[in-house]
Formats: C-alpha cells, structure tokens, sequence
C-alpha cells in the first residue's frame, strides 16, 4: 500500500516527483531506496560456479558425507557433525571446540568445506555474542566461498550490531545480488541500513554554509512559496527604480538590495542589507534583516540567518506582519533542519502577532507532511487558501494533498474533485508553473500522458526558463514510451539551463545507476548532495549515493557484470 510519505513537499512547495518513476515501470510509491534504484536487474552475470548458499552437499573429492571416512577431510566433517549436535542442544562453546578441530583437519585443498566449518563457528559464536569473531570467522569463511549468503547474512548482523554499518550494506547488498533482486526481505533490510547510513551522512554534512546561493530558478522558487513576506511584495509588479520612496536614493543599501532582488541579482544582496545594517539611523532595518536572514538561509548560513530572524521577531518597534514572516522563516528553516518541536512554538508565535498570515498556515501544512500526518496538513492548507485564495501555490499544493490521499484512500470521487479542481485553478492561474507541473504529475498517475505531455509543451511554450518542467517532462517519457535516450535528454536539457537543478541530478544520476552506469551516478549524486534543500531530502540523496557505492564494491568483490543499459 502507498505510504502518504508520498506527499511530502520540498521548500518550493512543490511534491518532490519521486524517482519512482524508473526505467519501463508504473510509479512505485514508497517503495524504498533500493528498490526503486535496482529492482530491474536481473541475473548476475560471473564465474560458472554455482553459488552455494548453504555450504556444499559434497567434499571437494566427491566422497558423500554418509559414507565412512578417515582421512582428514572425513575425520574434519565428523568433528563438524558433532559440533552441530551440540548446536543443537545449546552447548555452544562445546561445539566451537568441535568445529575448531574441523578447521584444524580440514586440508586447504577443501575450500568449500572449510568455509562451512568457519560459518558453524560462527554461527557459534553469534549465539554467545561474540561479534568480533563472528565478524573473524564470516570473513574467513568468504575468503573461501565470497557468494555463501549464509556467512554474508551472519556478517552483516554482526557488522550491524557493532555499527559497522558500511559493511553492513556491502554484505547486505551481496546478498541481494545473489538473489538477483527478488528477496524483499533483503531488499527491505538494505533500505533500513540506508536511510540509517543516509541520515548519519547528511547530518554531517546538512547546514554547511555554502560558497554560492543556489541557482536563480532555485532562489525564485524559494521567494515564491511565501506569499506574505512584505519585502518581496513591495517589489512585485514593479519594474523600474522610479518607484522609489520619495526622498530616497539607490545610495541606500536596502534600496540597492530592493533593485537587486527586483533584477534577480540574487549575489548582491546580502553585502547590500549589511551597509544598510550598518547605520544606526536607518529606517530600513526591519526590511534589511528580513531579506538578509533570508539570503543567509538559502546560503545555508544558518547561524547567521538565526541572529537577523531572531532579531527582526523580537523588535517591538516593528510592525507586525514583519516580525511574523521572520517568524514563518524561523519555523521554516527548524522544519529543514528536523526540529520539529522548536518549528512548532515559533508558528505558534508567529500566529500570535499576525493571525491571518496564510504562510504560517502553508509551512504548518508541509511540517504535517514531513510527520506523515496528511489529515492535519490537508486542514492546514485549506486554512491557507482561506486566508488567501489569489496564492496560487497554496492552492495547488492542497489540492495535491487531497488527490494523494484519496488515492491512498481508494476514494475515487475525492480523488476525481481534487482533480476538476486542478483544471480550474490552469484555468485561473495561467501563469503559475506549479500548477501546471502538478497537474501534470496527476495525469500522469492517471497514465494520460498526451494530456500531461501538451502541459508540459504549453508551460515550455510561455515559460521556456523553467527547468524542471524538462526533468517531469523527462521522467514520464520513461514510463510512457520507455525512451531512456530521450528521457536523458530532457534532464540534461534542464542542467544546461540550470546546472544546480537538484532534481535534474537525481533523476539523471537513477538513470546512469539502473542501466548500470554506477560510476556516473555517483559522481551525480555527489552533485546534488550539496544542493539539499533540508536534511531529509539530503539523508534520501545519500542514501542514493551510498546505494551505488556499495554496489560498486560488491560488483568487483564477486568479480561479476550486471546488466547494463543495452539490456533495459
């Protein structure tokens, strides 16, 4: 069953459009990391030998286990037989001593047999909690036999159990290669150890100031999705400088700041609000702390966007709706950083100076989603768009809630009203691209791709400059017509207009890993990583990253190929 983690929103207010969307398939909702990024290869393709799971049903010189024999391999497995009745009754250290005496007879010449020996050891000493020589004694056994998914899984728990959780995944992932992919129990016990792996990874590197802002269609998004905040309203609509309050000059930091973020010089602005800041006189200090937290915050600067947020929320000389949209980009930024409980109170504040601000109503709505509560985000939305129904954003993002979880929910009717209620708002917001991308991403779940490829022609059409409409665009030629080529394309098409789109850099680095590409789609995860709007998106990319990885290292430790991009 869909989980309605589906639904959770990036910072733009827009759904992430999961990369669920793989190779030749229908959308597969949470689904897991792993299994979306590999669930379509097939047999591996190696050595002749037959993996053995469960250690050989013959010694190396064909003599049957049942038949008597003294000579050092016959006396080694009758040692190991004794060892495995007193495994079986529990007298665990007796049989470590038996299977020690196996090991010691066992000739070098029976590596099958000898793997077996050292994996019952093991086996042993897992029951006593030994992990060290479990860990000691599975690494021996596959140094004779690497694919005895027996002495991998063994591993793999211990590695798990002593944090060792990078060869955990590697054992893991041999195992899942072994099975070609159909196990999804081990498909499930991988997708655990990522998002742990994932989580730890991102929490290292989430809230790095970075060297640059992110791109100009990134940054334009991100002031997009508040509608409330007073300083770039003041500059919308507006297009040349004359505008300016009388009295006042471009000598003004703020002001220049204003033009800047007018012209989408987005670089310019943080220097700009710090020379106004720097005047004690000055009558622009509530609209320069405001901007400059928000430049600081998609520098990734999170200190210092707290101290000029912080600052602005407490200033009783300023008017209300700023202190409240400080407020609004306070919680938003904790909701980036997890810290939901801290986001809470401060949209609880900010509610309390300025009870008609749609956007603590909007953020409160992705918060709810970030917690897998959809019915508290869709009553959250709805509050917004009662508050202000001309937000088209707000609107949209609702509306795709509430089509979410009717399906989620089987409820065709609701499903098909939020979908009516789609055409509507194209109709009513011509201009809105996120209308158009959601709508889009609807029929394309509804498998109307002509319907959802004209949108995305006509949103090319009016507003070529939009990146991720080739990423969508992208994705559903992969499920439409399985055209990986063409898919490819598009995506690249994007990242030459903007090539810090993150979404561009997942999609295309999947590609590049599920036909087999691992090496390339590391290097575009790496890319994206960086570009993380909260740490959960940035836990997922490295989870992408790490998957790839481990795979690389278990491709070459089994000396085997698997299926590359011809076979898809």
């Amino acid at each position: 069953m869909a989980s309605s983690k589906y639904l959770i929103a990036d910072d733009a207010g827009i759904p992430k459009w999961k990369i669920a969307l793989v190779i030749g398939g229908a959308a597969v909702v949470g689904a897991g990391i792993y299994y979306t990024l590999f669930r379509k290869q097939g047999p591996v393709k190696g050595s002749s030998k037959k993996a053995s799971a469960n250690g050989p049903n013959k010694t190396s010189n064909g003599i049957s286990a049942a038949q008597v024999d003294n000579s050092p391999l016959g006396q080694a497995k009758q040692h190991k037989n004794d060892g495995n009745v007193l495994f079986r009754n529990g007298k665990y250290e007796e049989a470590i001593l038996c299977y020690e005496k196996a090991i010691v007879l066992c000739p070098s010449s029976a590596g099958h047999d000898l793997s077996t020996f050292y994996q019952n050891r093991a086996a042993a000493h897992e029951h006593l909690k030994d992990w060290s020589n479990v860990m000691k004694d599975c690494g021996a056994a596959l140094e004779l036999n690497p694919r005895y998914t027996k002495a991998l899984m063994r591993r793999a728990r211990a590695a798990e159990t002593l944090k060792d959780l990078d060869l955990a995944l590697e054992d893991y992932t041999a195992i899942c290669i072994i099975e070609t992919f159909n196990n999804q129990e081990s498909l499930n016990i991988v997708d655990r150890i990522l998002k742990q792996i994932g989580m730890s990874h991102a929490s290292e590197l989430f809230g790095k100031k970075r060297d640059a802002l992110p791109s100009v269609h990134s940054v334009r998004s991100h002031l997009n999705s508040f509608c409330c905040d007073p300083v770039t309203n003041s500059v919308k609509g507006e297009k040349e400088a004359d505008d300016l309050p009388e009295g006042h000059t471009l000598n003004s930091g703020y002001l220049s700041a204003r033009e800047h973020l007018r012209a989408e010089n987005y670089n310019s602005i943080i220097e700009c609000c710090s020379n106004e800041l720097d005047n004690p006189l000055s009558s622009y200090t509530a609209h320069a702390l405001l901007l400059r937290g928000t430049m600081l915050a998609l520098l990734a600067d999170r200190e210092a966007a707290l101290v000029d947020l912080n600052k602005l929320a407490d200033m009783d000389a300023a008017p209300s709706k700023f202190r409240a949209a400080a407020l609004v980009k306070l919680g938003a930024l904790e909701v980036a950083f997890n810290n939901i409980e801290q986001a809470s109170v401060i949209f609880n504040r900010a509610l309390a100076l300025d009870s008609n601000n749609s956007d603590v109503y909007h953020q409160l709505g992705q918060m709810n989603l970030l917690m897998s509560d959809v019915e508290s985000a869709i009553e959250s939305f709805k509050k917004g768009v009662e508050l202000n129904p001309a937000f088209p954003i707000g609107l949209v993002q609702k509306l795709h809630t509430e089509y979410r979880y009717a399906v989620f929910k089987g409820d065709k009717a609701t499903a098909q009203q939020a979908l009516d209620q789609f055409k509507e708002a194209k109709e009513k917001f011509p201009n809105c691209s996120e209308v158009y991308l959601l709508l889009a991403q609807i029929l394309v779940e509804e498998e109307q791709f002509v319907e959802a490829d004209a949108l995305f022609e006509h949103l090319l059409t009016v507003q070529p400059n939009t990146p991720v409409a080739y990423v969508y665009q992208g994705m559903m030629i992969v499920q439409w017509k399985g055209d990986v080529e063409q898919s490819k394309k598009l995506i690249k098409r994007a990242l030459e207009m903007d090539p810090l789109c993150e979404m561009a850099l997942e999609n295309l680095a999947t590609i590049s890993v599920q036909t087999g590409n691992l090496e390339e789609g590391v290097r575009l995860f790496n890319r994206a990583i960086p570009l993380a709007k909260s740490l959960n998106e940035m836990a997922h990319y490295c989870s992408l990253r790490d998957a790839a990885v481990a795979q690389i290292k278990v491709v070459k430790r089994l000396g085997i190929t698997l299926p590359g991009a011809s076979e898809y």
